[in-house]
């Protein structure tokens, strides 16, 4: 783990530099890439979601390259995603992912949090599957919203969220990179919300809050 005083003596990350961090973050990307659809694999296929039309909500998907990982690499047999992404700029690449995928889908250009309503045309829509992925730190109330996913579930449905563990140096990366960077590079909307806020952390509330719910920390 990178710690902070390690961080303190790496210069400002400034536009010189940017493409030279940007290189070296990519270099490891496929390697966390490869483990990544490994995981979703076996969680696809332990939960049976390869064996029967999935109807998917997915919080966050940017521009869909997570769940376009999930059909092809991962096996999940998605036939209906609603997928909620608030950020105009995604949502032209974000229907050419869904519509390569041959799958119906809706997309929603709100934000989710507890207070979330589906318009009156769905009625009130129950998944299969939902997923986010490093998303719930961008929420206002992230322990609020969570009651309001499990609303959303159909009986014996599955959550899967993707958030950093306590033992990430992502914390400290995150904080650095806000404080030091050329803000028209790395922008302060990406830092995390709550430094504290991690997946360890957010299991322990799910086991003290829905101690009927299975929970699961996969590594």
């Amino acid at each position: 783990m990178t710690n902070k005083k390690e961080l303190e003596t790496v210069p400002p990350l400034t536009r010189e530099r940017y493409a030279e961090t940007l290189a070296n973050f990519h270099s490891r990307i496929d390697e966390h890439d490869i483990l990544a659809r490994e995981i979703m694999k076996n969680f696809i296929s332990d939960n049976g979601l390869d064996k029967k039309p999935v109807r998917m909500m997915s919080i966050g998907p940017g521009i869909g390259n997570l769940e376009k990982s999930l059909v092809e690499k991962s096996g999940l047999q998605l036939e209906y995603i609603y997928a909620i992404e608030p950020d105009s700029s995604h949502i032209e690449m974000l229907k050419s992912a869904l519509e390569s995928l041959g799958v119906k889908y809706d997309i929603d250009a709100s934000f989710f949090d507890k207070d979330f309503r589906f318009d009156e045309k769905f009625g009130s829509p129950k998944f299969d599957f939902i997923f986010l992925s490093h998303v719930l730190y961008g929420f206002d109330d992230p322990y609020g919203a969570i009651p309001r996913l499990i609303e959303f579930l159909k009986p014996g449905g599955k959550i899967f969220i993707i958030l950093v563990q306590e033992k990430d140096s992502v914390v400290e990366l995150f904080r650095y990179l806000v404080e030091n960077s050329d803000p028209s590079i790395f922008s302060a909307d990406l830092a995390l919300q709550d430094n504290g806020f991690t997946a360890e952390k957010v299991a322990r509330y799910l086991h003290s809050e829905y101690p009927k719910l299975a929970v699961s920390m996969l590594e």
